[in-house]
């Protein structure tokens, strides 16, 4: 009976630390500050930047952590593989365009509260024919049709009331790959302008709460 018990507690912790998702990145933010100003001849000036350059580092780390969690893992591999390799990308900026990116996510998908604003009645973001899509692309599934046209009016619904706060050439941008894709237009729009809504959560621009 106590070698299954210990089997059970096993199990049980392993599935805990599974369920945690990746470590929150630990970055060389000291070597990538003095990298950053090694080529400032005069020391005094030198030295200034870089306890700036600290600073920030550390702000930028504190308003990220919160939201972590929303990063998944196959975009944490990338953000390693891709950009933590060497000690000049040791910065939380470079992880804070991935965490933006899935805030504003999670903002559009309801799963943080992002006090969103008023829908926005805009021509070129109403006139997005999701209808015709999902017909095209499931033919006579009428269940598989009805889905997407409900997954999709729900999105629409939900970043109507992010899309007035978009910068106007993030969002003419993103128009652009809306239309006669091989994806919804309304998630390839979230997805698009997404890291815009979550940077304003970061920058404290709207009331943003970690779930």
């Amino acid at each position: 009976m106590r070698f299954f018990l210990i089997v059970a507690m096993v199990l049980a912790s392993q599935l805990a630390h599974a369920e945690e998702g990746p470590a929150f990145p630990q970055l060389d933010t000291p070597g990538y500050c003095a990298a950053l100003v090694s080529a400032m001849l005069v020391k005094a000036e030198q030295q200034v930047e870089r306890q700036k350059c600290l600073a920030d580092e550390t702000a930028m780390r504190t308003s990220l952590e919160p939201y972590w969690y929303l990063v998944t893992p196959d975009e944490n591999q990338r953000l390693l593989h891709n950009y933590m390799k060497e000690v000049r990308y040791q910065t939380y900026f470079t992880v804070g365009s991935f965490v933006a990116t899935a805030l504003g996510e999670a903002c559009v998908d309801g799963r943080v509260s992002c006090s969103p604003g008023e829908p926005t009645a805009e021509g070129r973001f109403t006139a997005l024919q999701s209808d015709d899509f999902c017909s095209v692309k499931f033919g006579g599934k009428a269940n598989d049709v009805r889905d997407c046209i409900d997954a999709e009016n729900k999105r629409k619904a939900s970043l109507g009331r992010y899309w007035a706060t978009v910068l106007p050439d993030k969002r003419q941008w993103c128009l652009q790959y809306a239309h006669g894709g091989k994806f919804p237009p309304f998630r390839v729009l979230s997805n698009c302008v997404a890291d815009d809504i979550g940077y304003q959560c970061l920058k404290q621009q709207r009331q943003c709460r970690p779930g």
